[in-house]
């Protein structure tokens, strides 16, 4: 078995090797995010706290004791607040402020004041596992974090330590220690600070995993969706198309493709500039996925041309989501013009039926039905029949 002393040589010297991979490895654009900074400033706190650690007995104790614990839970909470931006929850509140500045104040007057190892022992170890139990917490509440293999994995470790952290304040207070057993050679020596050392480089990996699986989901993210209007982008609808168009073939259930151009659209970039014509095309996405369930998909199919799949919807049924969809764009005003802008759209429903084999033979027909629209007037709803006939709604 190890001895102490060697087992906090190890951990100071894999906490700065893992810190210099940090730097190394993670992309410059991704250390100048939130959460890599508390990582690889965590990994560097761990690693200068048990190197100090190391040198108890022969170094001065403000510098084995008081700034070596301090460098070893200002680790932890660094760690902490590397998960708290990594899931979204921001850099550190006033909250996080108040409990470090609170244990840094406990812990001083405790070792000032002359207090035992073991009261400082269980001091660590509570405001370690306080800051562990924290990051479980607000890891758990995050369903993406949670639903990468990385994050969970990392949940599961410190979950682990906590347990071994909790359980250690609870041994000694049941059996005092004093600082020549704490470094012998003993479960209640080696497991803490075996336990530290698996810290620094599952922390680590855990965090370079997180943030890969991350990358890998905001680059399929990029890829199937419109970066404008946050919707389904023309290769995603068809995906989905597809796999509709099988289901509903296969258990012969109803299926609805609307096709949705906004009128004048041009005419809006022209006179108002490209940006006011953004603002309509982000205005029509919000107004047409309010008018859609859960199931249904409402995707940008490109430029100012929208389209969305209602499966489980007869001809009837996409004709009254149709004319809400476009009632719901005419109410609405874009930006801030005096007179109000407000926008239209021509609508072009068609149902999928029993000779179509594919997505594009329904999406085909709803086109022709939307530019039937179009040259009736605009700001209204047409529908196709089997056919290829285009009968008139109201306007």
């Amino acid at each position: 078995m190890l001895d102490i002393q060697t087992l906090m040589w190890l951990t100071s010297v894999a906490g700065g090797t893992v810190a210099l991979w940090l730097l190394t490895t993670v992309p410059a654009t991704q250390r100048q995010r939130d959460h890599a900074p508390w990582f690889i400033r965590g990994t560097l706190l761990l690693s200068l706290g048990f190197f100090l650690l190391s040198w108890r007995g022969q170094w001065p104790d403000w510098a084995t004791i008081a700034i070596a614990n301090l460098a070893v839970v200002g680790a932890i909470h660094s760690y902490h607040l590397g998960m708290r931006a990594l899931g979204n929850r921001g850099g550190p509140g006033s909250v996080d402020a108040i409990a470090a500045g609170v244990f840094a104040l406990f812990f001083l007057a405790s070792w000032l004041g002359g207090a035992g190892l073991t009261a400082r022992t269980v001091l660590v170890s509570s405001a370690t596992f306080g800051w562990l139990a924290a990051t479980v917490w607000q890891a758990r509440g995050n369903p993406e974090l949670m639903s990468l293999k990385s994050g969970r994995a990392a949940v599961v470790w410190l979950v682990v330590l906590a347990l071994v952290l909790v359980t250690r304040a609870v041994v000694v207070v049941l059996i005092p220690i004093d600082a020549q057993t704490l470094l012998t050679r003993n479960v209640l020596g080696v497991v803490p600070f075996t336990a530290a050392f698996m810290m620094t480089l599952v922390t680590s990996i855990g965090y370079l995993g997180i943030a890969r699986e991350r990358s890998e989901v905001e680059l399929e993210r990029r890829a199937s969706f419109d970066p404008l209007t946050n919707l389904p982008n023309r290769r995603t609808l068809f995906d989905y198309g597809i796999r509709q168009v099988a289901l509903a073939r296969r258990h012969s259930r109803p299926l609805a493709l609307l096709v949705i151009d906004l009128d004048h659209f041009k005419s809006i970039n022209d006179r108002y500039g490209h940006m006011t014509g953004d603002l309509a095309l982000q205005c029509f996405a919000t107004a047409g996925a309010g008018e859609l369930r859960a199931s249904d998909l409402l995707a940008r199919a490109g430029g100012e041309e929208f389209c969305a799949i209602l499966p489980e919807t007869d001809l009837n049924g996409a004709r009254i989501v149709a004319e809400r969809i476009r009632a719901a764009l005419k109410s609405r005003h874009v930006g801030d013009f005096h007179p109000p802008l407000t926008m239209t759209c021509s609508i072009g429903v068609a149902v999928l039926h029993a000779g179509e084999l594919t997505i594009d033979e329904v999406f085909n027909r709803a086109d022709t039905a939307m530019y039937a629209a179009k040259a009736a007037g605009r700001d209204r709803v047409f529908w196709a029949s089997p056919v290829e006939s285009i009968a008139k709604a109201t306007a």
